[in-house]
């Protein structure tokens, strides 16, 4: 059964069908009507189509999931969640389930035979077929050797295949090559008229060819009776007159008849052979033959000139009994045709009877009954097209089907279905792993992009170079620092394994790092390692931090209460947790510590012995708790009414009262009651300046409020945009500023630092000669990379230590300044640059060269071209 799609057959009406197979969105599940794609709708476990495919369409709703880029992408720190760990183990899960399918849907070897197999499916759009053993079409063999005539004429052989069978032994084949001459064919044709065929139907009885074969033996007497046939003839007309010379008279005129001439004629005749003869030919059936004979002389000398060829065919008189059927004469006309010869001709080679004979057994029969279906040859047409018979040429070869052959054993079918079961497992591993190319160099330097180096041979290496990048170009760094977070000793193993050869390895235990500007330095030691890792090796490391554990301690720690002093835990110590009052504490042989406290039996907390009992279960409070115990000493309070002091006996309230009333005290208790302000007691609604008041109810929005003696306070008003609140000595009003503010400084004034009263806004600061106008880092090993820039629009690798840098915005001309310095970040740093030419206002070239170091400079006469790591310029001039 398909893990990936599912099969219907359209019946007119049905809309929706039932999708059993998973999914990860509805975009990737798909239909086609007979092999057409077709649209639908996708809602859960149901996909459904807009008209209802028609009667005995072919349906199939499949799930094509993405195999062109991942739905999942892990970055490096991030958070792992359940849902893309779900999506990216199913993405790679039903890729592994369509292409099963796929390699299933696929032509296969039967393991019965190790034979291609079509599981009894159509092979269709098959090409007509060009070579010996290209396969042919049921469309090519019906319109090149099968025409509607051709399978009349097979129906009609075919009903005589007990008649072929006899006809195929090499005996019939070695008669049907001497009948097959062109004589012979005559003959048969001359023989084949019904009335010679009805005369060879006489000949052939037992009794006829009993007496050919008599007459055969006498052939030569027969031919001298033939000779003197009409004398016979006479004899046999004057029978009577013989009856007569056998009387006595007769008998004496026999005598007369006994002369010399006579007699010696007479004992030619009076031999016992010829009077035997004459007896027997005296008979008169014999009389009657030879008169039947006479009638036939003619004949008898052809035949008699055939006597051969009639020998032969008189031993074939079984052969010929069977040809002599109506229906055997019939199939002999059809049989006996130039063309029909011709492909006897053709067909009695013994390669082609071979051929038929393989052909005509019961299974290939079978087979061919099989492949002439409708389905099949429909199977047949699509395995035909050009892309399928590509796609089965690359299936085919030997290296493929060995592929096939390997992945489809039991084990290795097994071993997929478990993988397919941990993907979301594989894919975690896989995402705890870097991917770096392994360098064979010691150098404990920068190893370049995505590149890591050990500083010995694998068992003696004591420290690893690692890129702050991953092969993949991703930025790994804030993640390789923490290598060394550990406080133990041993901060974590590292793992290094070769791609693609997991018994290539080595592991280390990582006791420091040293964190350099785009790498870092490992201090490890070797634990240990299998094969052997060679240079541009694509590699894999994977880190496990280590706790602090083994024989260590915990140092101390310290322990705080609500109250009390702090209590420093240190190494030997016992850490003791105390009860209180209605609080119980017991530990355990497991190191646990159970806190219990005193309950009621309803559940309730007793918080102190007989004085209150909180019920937690119901969320309420029983008893009153009175102020003595701190409590209100009520059970209700009316809303609003403020609490006072009352004693110790209870709590008094004191209600609103009226409206607008205020809580007063007459020096011993507080009353809700009306107060006016009249110097020193409120009176209608505005509060006078004098009794700290503004003397007014409103105030116009936006204005300000100034003092204005002690009657009220005054306000000025925003006035006209612009302008501020300024002081005549006396009082503040509001008025434009008197001369303005600071001007924008020109361009020409920053250039030429004139001294103005004027203001450099940001973006004309670029103006000013001091300030540089552009400015580029950039790495100028290997393909080149700006770092970061100013005003630059790109630069160009001309050679080694030939660099052309393009400034965006130009200079007013080829005359402006730069200050360069580069370096190589291995201890290379004392370098010359010169301009080669500012072949224009906006463009640089630079030349980079190796000197020497500061402490020993060893080319101060004249550098080397080289490419550098670390290159800045800045340019400053006009623009």
């Amino acid at each position: 059964m398909a893990n990936s799609y599912v099969d219907y057959t359209g019946n007119g009406s049905t809309t929706a069908y039932a999708i059993p197979f998973g999914y990860i969105s509805t975009s990737h599940v798909t239909a086609t009507v007979n092999g057409v794609s077709t649209a639908i709708t996708v809602s859960g476990s149901t996909a459904t189509f807009g008209s209802a495919p028609a009667s005995s369409t072919a349906i199939r709703i499949s799930r094509k999931s993405s195999q062109t880029s991942r739905l999942v992408d892990y970055t490096q720190p991030s958070t792992l969640t359940e849902e893309d760990l779900d999506t990216d183990s199913l993405q790679a899960f039903y890729i592994a389930q369509e292409s099963v399918d796929t390699a299933g849907d696929a032509l296969g070897i039967n393991v019965a035979d190790l034979q291609w197999t079509a599981e009894s499916k159509r092979i269709t759009n098959v090409a007509n077929p060009t070579g010996d053993q290209d396969a042919a079409t049921k469309h090519y063999l019906e319109n090149t050797w099968l025409s509607a005539s051709d399978k009349t004429n097979l129906t009609a052989v075919a009903a005589k295949t007990t008649e072929l069978g006899r006809l195929g032994t090499s005996d019939a084949v070695a008669d049907m090559n001497t009948l097959g001459t062109a004589d012979v064919v005559a003959d048969l044709n001359t023989l084949g008229t019904a009335d010679v065929v009805a005369d060879l139907n006489t000949l052939g009885t037992a009794d006829a060819v009993s007496d050919m074969n008599t007459l055969a033996a006498i052939a030569s007497d027969i031919t001298s009776v033939a000779a003197d046939a009409t004398d016979i003839g006479a004899v046999a007309a004057k029978a009577t007159e013989i009856g007569r010379l056998g009387t006595t008279d007769a008998i004496a005129d026999m005598n007369t008849l006994g002369t010399a001439d006579v007699v010696t004629d007479m004992n030619v005749l009076g031999t016992a052979d010829v009077v035997s003869d004459m007896n027997t030919l005296g008979t008169a059936d014999a009389v009657s033959d030879m008169n039947t004979l006479a009638a036939i002389a003619s004949d008898i000398t052809a035949v008699a000139a055939d006597a051969t060829d009639i020998g032969a065919v008189a031993g074939k008189a079984t052969e010929i009994g069977r040809l002599g059927t109506a229906d055997a004469v019939a199939d002999l006309a059809i049989l006996g045709t130039a063309d029909v010869v011709t492909d006897m001709n053709v067909l009695a080679t013994a390669d082609v009877v071979t051929d038929m004979n393989v052909l005509a057994t019961a299974d290939v029969v079978t087979d061919m009954n099989v492949l002439a279906t409708a389905d099949v040859v429909t199977d047949m047409n699509v395995l035909a097209t050009a892309d399928v018979v590509t796609d089965m040429n690359v299936l085919g070869t030997a290296d493929v089907v060995s592929d096939m052959n390997v992945l489809g054993t039991a084990d290795v079918v097994s071993d997929m279905n478990t993988l397919a079961a941990v993907a979301s497992d594989i894919s975690s591993v896989a995402s705890q792993a870097i991917g770096y190319t392994w360098s064979s160099s010691t150098t404990m330097a920068d190893p370049g992009s995505g590149t890591l180096r050990f500083n010995a041979a694998v068992g003696s290496t004591t420290a690893i170079a690692i890129d702050d990048l991953d092969n993949a170009g991703a930025d790994v760094s804030p993640f390789i620092i923490t290598w060394d977070d550990s406080t133990n000793t041993n901060k974590g193993t590292l793992l290094i394994r070769k791609g693609g050869a997991s018994t290539t390895f080595a592991i280390f235990t990582v006791t420091g790092l040293t964190d350099n500007s785009g790498w870092s330095q490992l201090a490890v030691t070797h634990v240990a390692s299998g094969g052997s890792f060679s240079n541009s090796d694509t590699c894999f490391a994977e880190y496990s931090r280590s706790g602090d554990s083994g024989t260590g301690s915990m140092t101390n720690f310290t322990a705080a209460g609500d109250s009390g002093s702090n209590q420093t835990i240190s190494d030997g110590n016992t850490f003791t947790i105390a009860g209180g009052d209605g609080v119980a504490t017991v530990g355990s042989a497991t190191d646990t510590v159970t806190v219990s406290a005193d309950l009621k039996a309803n559940g309730g907390l007793v918080i102190e012995s007989n004085e209150i009992a909180v019920d937690l279960a119901a969320s309420s409070i029983t008893n009153t708790l009175a102020v003595g115990d701190g409590g209100t000493g009520a059970t209700t309070h009316t809303a609003n009414n403020v609490l006072v002091g009352n004693g110790t006996s209870a709590i008094a309230s004191v209600a609103p009262s009226t409206s607008g009333n205020i809580l007063t005290s007459n020096g011993s208790a507080w009353t809700s009651a009306a107060v006016s302000v009249n110097n020193a007691n409120w009176s209608g609604t505005d509060l006078s300046v004098a009794n700290g008041g503004t003397g007014a109810s409103t105030h116009t929005a936006n204005n300000v409020l100034v003092g204005n003696g002690t009657s009220a306070i005054a306000s000025v008003a925003p006035s006209t945009s612009g302008n501020i609140l300024t002081s005549n000595g006396s009082a503040w009003t509001s008025a434009a500023p008197a001369g303005g503010g600071p001007s924008q400084a020109t361009q020409a004034a920053i250039e030429g630092e004139t001294n103005q009263d004027t203001y450099i806004p940001p973006d004309l600061l670029k103006h000013h000669p001091g300030v540089a106008k552009a400015w580029i880092s950039f790495n100028g090993t290997g393909t080149i990379a700006i770092r970061a820039s100013y005003n630059i629009t790109s630069i160009t690798d001309n050679g080694t230590g030939d660099t052309t840098i393009t400034i965006a915005t130009d200079f007013s001309g080829a005359e402006y300044a730069s200050v360069s310095m580069s370096g190589t970040g291995a201890g290379k740093n004392l370098v010359s640059q010169s301009i080669i030419a500012a072949t224009a206002a906006g463009t640089f070239r630079l030349n980079t060269s190796f000197l020497g170091t500061f402490a020993s400079p060893s080319h101060l006469g004249g550098g080397v071209a080289e490419d550098h790591a670390y290159v800045s310029v800045a340019f400053f001039g006009d623009q």
